[in-house]
């Protein structure tokens, strides 16, 4: 895994992992990157969580047995994550024992809560903005990957996207947009407004 500045510059070495080390989302704090990597899963079958300092130094695992995607809460305390990913398969509207599912992880309880725990659709890639959790999934009757919302407060979701051609894939999140691509197109969705375009 390597940093480098938006200004340019020559790349800095932060892990020396001989694998993948894939860079996830940044603590809140700013002092820190989360990052999934397979270096302790004996033949890389699966990835677990841990965070570096931008500057490099030694990595630090989180307490979780498997993780592939995730976000932290604005104070830190909890994590929306995914333990099992169907990102990079070459099969799509998998129902099964293996789909991916949501779960909101609290660090002072060690304790976990599966939100996706009402469907047998995949659903990935969970981005905590606010008090929702925004995410992709094929649950939609167009049986597509599209965006949704999660809200933390009454469990509710809300259909955000009604694709019906192709899938939405790598969604991220800031702190009022979330980019995408859909179609070989890349999307800037507006919080806020539901504005959303190419």
């Amino acid at each position: 895994m390597f940093r480098t500045t938006i200004l340019g510059g020559l790349p800095v070495r932060l892990t020396y992992f001989g694998g993948t080390d894939q860079v996830v989302d940044w603590t809140p704090d700013g002092k820190n990157i989360l990052f999934a990597s397979g270096r302790e899963s004996g033949k890389e079958r699966f990835n677990q969580f841990y965070t570096i300092h931008p500057n490099g130094g030694p990595a630090t695992k989180l307490p979780l047995a498997y993780a592939e995607y995730g976000s932290y809460s604005p104070d830190g305390s909890q994590l929306a994550i995914v333990f099992r990913s169907q990102a990079f398969r070459n099969w799509k509207r998998y129902r099964g024992g293996t789909t991916a599912d949501i779960y909101i992880f609290d660090f002072k309880t060690n304790t976990s809560k599966n939100i996706s725990a009402d469907t047998d659709a995949g659903e990935e890639f969970p981005m905590w903005v606010g008090g929702n959790v925004y995410f992709i999934s094929d649950r939609g009757k167009e049986n597509r990957m599209n965006l949704w919302s999660y809200d933390l407060n009454n469990g509710s979701r809300k259909q955000l996207t009604y694709y019906t051609d192709f899938d939405i894939q790598f969604p991220a999140s800031g702190p009022a947009d979330i980019v995408y691509e859909q179609g070989g197109f890349i999307h800037l969705f507006n919080i806020a407004s539901g504005n959303d375009k190419k």
